[in-house]
């Protein structure tokens, strides 16, 4: 059976939709009447056509700022372990590190031992950080990939400041470097995906199926814009043909949702439908202009005989709108 393409746009405003994880905006819940829900539908196609996003959202944030951690001061017979939280925000190495070690002293629990030294700094050729304990007054410093006694609740810190395995001693020497990098890249790209839109995408997170509408590059600097288009046209089959409701998801490479801080977002969806073509619209165009008036029965006459005659035949459809009689 035959099928004729119909195209809809359907212009998505966060402050419209309904908030799904409060002021992260990053999971909208859009409701309409009759979105999708054709009798005649054969088939749907969706796609971003453009979208605006704020570059909101910080390079140090809710899902990398934690660090779990061992500390005994030198006389101290306990180890006691502490959970320290980097307060969020866009930081350079700079304020990081500065930020980092005021963070580890206010968090420990015993005070910071009067006349101890812990120092960072980062080796600009590599960026790879360094620090520094003095062993007098600190005999045991040892940040961990979890908690000892919850493995669940991870050090999110971990990889982004350069450690390495399940937990890195800095107190065993003088001074230690760091394995990798330190890494304020922060979110490269956004995931933007919606399980009510039915799609057959993949993903490497999930090893399998996925909802992804598309995948964007964070190209604009710290709340900057990103102003994107989709330049070549891909759209997905949806795999439902009835819908009122669906949901708008934006997250990070992690799959961690993205908080735009209560900053809103625009994107337009292109919705292609294609529709069976009706049984009793077999005629085309053409033959419609073509077709010819009921009249009396009666002979031509001989002008209309030669008329007939004389008429050139109709080879296109440029010839029957400039036909004339």
């Amino acid at each position: 059976m035959n099928t004729f393409l119909d195209k809809r746009l359907i212009n998505l405003y966060s402050a419209n939709g309904i908030k799904q994880n409060s002021s992260n905006n990053s999971s909208i819940q859009f409701e309409f009447s009759n979105f999708l829900n054709e009798s005649d539908l054969a088939y749907a196609e969706i796609g971003i056509v453009n979208a605006e996003i704020p570059v909101s959202f910080y390079n140090i944030n809710e899902n990398n700022n934690a660090l779990w951690l061992e500390y005994q001061a030198v006389g101290q017979p306990l180890i006691s372990v502490h959970k320290m939280i980097i307060p969020v925000g866009n930081y350079t190495a700079t304020n990081f590190i500065s930020t980092f070690i005021e963070v580890l002293k206010d968090t420990i629990a015993f005070p910071f031992p009067i006349g101890a030294v812990f120092l960072m700094n980062i080796i600009r050729s590599t960026g790879k950080l360094t620090m520094f304990v003095q062993p007098t007054s600190i005999s045991l410093l040892k940040f961990r990939r979890n908690d000892v006694l919850d493995p669940n609740d991870l050090s999110t810190m971990y990889d982004l400041v350069g450690f390495e395995g399940d937990e890195y001693i800095v107190s065993e020497v003088f001074e230690k470097v760091l394995p990798h990098p330190l890494n304020l890249l922060g979110s490269n790209k956004l995931t933007i995906s919606s399980n009510n839109l039915n799609t057959l995408n993949y993903n490497s997170g999930t090893q399998g199926f996925s909802n992804i509408l598309t995948t964007i590059e964070v190209d604009e600097p710290p709340f900057g814009i990103i102003l994107y288009k989709n330049t070549s046209l891909t759209y997905n089959i949806l795999r439902v043909k009835s819908l009122n409701t669906f949901t708008i998801d934006i997250v990070d490479e992690k799959g961690n949702a993205i908080n735009f801080n209560n900053q809103n977002w625009t994107i337009t969806l292109g919705l292609n439908l294609y529709r069976y073509t009706p049984v009793n619209s077999n005629t085309s165009f053409r033959d419609m202009l073509m077709k010819k008036p009921i009249v009396d029965k009666k002979e031509p006459s001989d002008l209309g005989k030669k008329e007939k005659e004389e008429k050139e035949p109709i080879k296109n459809d440029l010839d029957i709108l400039t036909y004339k009689k």
